[in-house]
């Protein structure tokens, strides 16, 4: 086998090589192959842009000749038209303004015949306004006679009611004077109600202070009896078992101290069992296994087809049931433990919590007794230490104030009345003046209005009725303003009629002269135009505004035009390229498919002879290992019935799930236990995972009683924390056994789907980990965990970019 192993080798590294010169000549056709395609597609494409090569010269030709007329006539062009535009509208006004003077001239001389023909009434119309502003004045005395008339009645009445009134002032100042002397006597004969609410005060905080000093001194005695229980409870837990030996007084350390060598104790103890119970248990599988081997038939270990001393072991299912009632003992002291280490730690903090609620209400108490000495101290007042004194006292005081109050009230009423009849007093008097003083500006106006009339004589109208009069004056004054109203919208018509025929005059003066500078200027662009047509290769104005007038977008045709002879060099260019690579070579497709048949064939030539070598390398392999394994069972042959009793009891465990099952129960129940370390901590004392009998996990709540509940019931901080407790521990078990020194951890997602208040123990739990020198790695997309870690890769995909990653220590 080893020389045909050997041939196989050589016959492969032979084939090898010349599927590599095979595959080398087949990598060269097919670049010349893709040259020549290359070639091939440039000329097609350098032919096709020499056919468009004229039109785009055409094109040049057109732009060129486009960008002379835009240059030389564009601008002069839009002038002229624009000038033209502006000296036909120019025209048009003219033509409009010549019109408008025209109205204008005949409107200014109808006005000024309506002027002249009211003229001679107009310069009488002062006599009218005059004549009827006396019988104005004339129907003013008449009701100033009046007023006086009605005035003179008034004053004799109003007379009368002042003296009456001067009579009642002096009655209700000798009554208000009265009752003041009244209201002194009560005010005499009253208590002091400061000094009585300063004394009823005192009362007030004493009473105050007392019951403070009540409710301090029940708390403190309350605080004492909760601290008797507690101590009660103390005794009770140090009466225990675990603690026999051990003082009440010895201290909480001193018992853990004790626990944990117990518990350390019974673990010594649990592994030695494990160890027997394991060699029990291959015993067991040994028996089995003897059980099963017939005579005659070979052993599946040492092969003998002859078994004449068979292992037993009867003994061996009694000490197995020992082995599991000790063992189940010694979990129950286990549990016992953790639950009185848990009771004890409990009890602790209740305990110093009381304490320091003890010492403070003491301290208040203290405090609070001092404020009542004080506060006696500060009473003065011998006649009122007796409340009921007191508020007799007020009561007095209130009566007293009542018929103050009372008195005040009417002397108030009294004084209002007193300061309504001077304000009437003074208001008939000034009345009474008033009426005077009327009634002497009337006769003096009556008789300045007689002296002004002139063109009206009094007596004429004597026996006029006033609304006669007022229709007389009303005539005049109409006939008057009819007068000047005409007059006036005549002399306004005319002056915005002349003032609009000078403007329009104005208007017309300017646009002559402008239309005089634009024919001007008109001529000068003419000419300018035939001295550029002179100089250019057009034959007139009308082409080059022919030409002008088409659309046409110079930039884009320049564009199109560059593009295309940038597209034809690089053709150019390119075509040179490929056929100076190409050189003189020449590709064959049948060559080519010759080269890549015969590489198949290689390909397939090699695949057989590897197979072949891998199942003579496979049968060499296996005869070397049979003849290494029975060198070494040879060797070991004076060993096997000290092993065949482990062998046949391995055999019988992995033929069912009873070995695996225990085996699990018992790394779930040591792993469930590591993790409680960390989890009743993180939890502060407050909760522990325990193992069910169908190998599920279950929470003990301390705050409820020591009730189990299922998992399910945790918040999502508290799931992470048990969690995070569950991995921590598998990977401290794994470092044990691995021995490795590796101390980090990762922690990937697992974070979306918590609220705030889950995040925040879970950023809190994450952070207890650094205290315990642990490298942790988390992976995730909450954004609130980048703001909590200072050291992070942000990693971010982008469309263009691909991966990117952002350190943070880099920004």
């Amino acid at each position: 086998y080893e020389e045909r192993l050997s041939l196989l080798v050589k016959n492969i590294d032979e084939q090898e090589k010349k599927l590599r010169a095979a595959q080398q000549q087949e990598e060269e056709l097919r670049k010349l192959q893709e040259l020549v395609q290359k070639r091939e597609e440039a000329e097609k494409e350098q032919k096709r842009l020499l056919e468009q090569e004229p039109l785009f010269q055409a094109l040049q030709r057109k732009i060129t000749r486009y960008e002379q007329g835009v240059i030389g006539f564009k601008h002069l062009l839009e002038s002229l038209r624009t000038i033209e535009k502006k000296k036909e509208r120019r025209e048009a006004e003219i033509r409009d303004d010549l019109e408008k003077v025209k109205i204008e001239t005949a409107e200014i001389e109808r006005l000024e015949g309506l002027i002249e023909a009211i003229k001679p009434a107009f310069e009488k119309r002062d006599a009218l306004k005059k004549k009827a502003e006396e019988l104005g004045s004339l129907l003013n005395m008449k009701a100033i006679e009046q007023r006086i008339a009605n005035e003179e009645s008034r004053l004799a009445n109003g007379t009368e009611i002042w003296e009456k009134t001067i009579q009642e002032l002096e009655n209700l100042r000798k009554e208000k004077q009265q009752q003041e002397e009244d209201i002194r006597a009560l005010r005499r004969e009253m208590p002091d109600l400061a000094q009585l609410s300063s004394i009823q005060a005192w009362h007030v905080e004493n009473r105050h202070r007392n019951q403070q000093l009540q409710e301090l001194n029940e708390e403190v005695q309350k605080l004492s009896r909760q601290q008797t229980l507690l101590e009660a409870e103390r005794a009770k837990l140090a009466s225990d078992q675990l603690l026999e030996g051990l003082s009440s007084e010895s201290g909480y350390t001193v018992w853990y101290q004790r626990l944990d060598s117990e518990k350390e104790a019974i673990r010594d103890e649990q592994r030695l069992q494990e160890e027997h119970e394991s060699h029990l248990h291959v015993k067991a599988r040994l028996k089995a296994y003897a059980e099963e081997l017939e005579e005659n038939k070979p052993c599946p270990l040492c092969g003998s087809v002859h078994h004449p001393d068979r292992f037993t072991g009867e003994e061996i299912d009694e000490e197995l049931k020992k082995l599991a009632v000790q063992k189940q003992t010694r979990e129950q002291r286990i549990n016992r433990i953790v639950a009185l280490e848990k009771e004890l730690t409990l009890l602790e903090s209740r305990q110093k919590e009381l304490e320091l609620q003890q010492g403070e209400r003491e301290s208040k108490q203290k405090e609070q007794q001092e404020k009542v000495t004080e506060h006696e101290k500060q009473f003065a007042w011998k006649k009122y230490r007796d409340e009921e004194a007191l508020t007799r006292a007020f009561t007095a005081a209130r009566e007293g104030e009542k018929r103050v109050k009372a008195a005040e009230s009417s002397l108030q009423e009294t004084a209002a009345l007193l300061e309504k009849k001077e304000r009437d007093k003074e208001r008939f008097q000034e009345e009474l003046q008033k009426i005077k003083t009327s009634i002497a500006v009337h006769q003096a106006e009556l008789k300045t209005m007689g002296q002004q009339l002139t063109l009206v004589l009094p007596e004429t109208y004597r026996q006029s009725k006033t609304i006669e009069i007022e229709q007389e004056k009303n005539r005049l004054l109409q006939e008057h303003e009819q007068l000047e109203r005409a007059h006036q919208e005549h002399t306004v018509k005319l002056q915005d009629h002349l003032q609009r025929k000078d403007r329009l005059q104005g208007i017309l003066e300017i646009n002559l002269k402008e239309l005089e500078q634009e024919n001007k200027a008109i001529s000068t662009l003419q000419e300018q135009l035939e001295e550029q047509l002179q100089k250019s290769p057009f034959q007139s104005i009308e082409e080059v505004a022919g030409l002008l007038a088409e659309p046409f977008n110079t930039e884009a045709e320049k564009g199109k035009v560059a593009r295309f002879n940038e597209h034809l060099l690089r053709v150019q260019t390119s075509l040179e390229q490929l056929t100076k690579e190409v050189g003189g070579r020449r590709y064959d497709a049948d060559v080519y498919r010759e080269v890549t048949d015969a590489i198949v064939k290689l390909k397939e030539e090699i695949d057989a002879m590897n197979r072949e070598q891998g199942k003579v390398a496979e049968l060499l392999k296996t005869l070397r290992k049979n003849i290494e394994t029975r060198a070494r069972l040879q060797e070991a042959f004076e060993k096997l019935d000290a092993r065949a009793e482990n062998i046949r009891t391995m055999k019988s465990l992995f033929k069912a799930s009873g070995f695996v099952n225990y085996v699990s129960s018992v790394y779930l129940q040591i792993l469930c236990n590591a993790a409680n370390d960390r989890f009743f901590q993180l939890t502060r004392q407050q909760l522990s995972l325990e193992i069910t009998e169908d190998n599920n996990f279950q929470v003990r709540d301390f705050l409820n009683g020591g009730k189990v509940r299922s998992v399910k019931t945790l918040s999502g901080g508290q799931t992470f924390q048990a969690s995070l407790s569950l991995a921590l521990a598998l990977a401290d078990n794994i470092q044990q056994i691995t021995q490795s020194h590796q101390n980090f951890f990762f922690l990937d997602e697992g974070f979306g789907s918590l609220d705030k208040e889950s995040l925040n123990i879970v950023f809190d739990t994450l952070k207890s980990l650094r205290r315990e020198n642990r490298i942790v790695g988390v992976i995730s997309h909450v954004e609130e965990m980048q703001q909590e870690i200072d050291a992070h890769l942000r990693v971010e995909n982008d469309p263009e970019q691909g991966t990117l990653i952002h350190r943070s220590w880099e920004v």
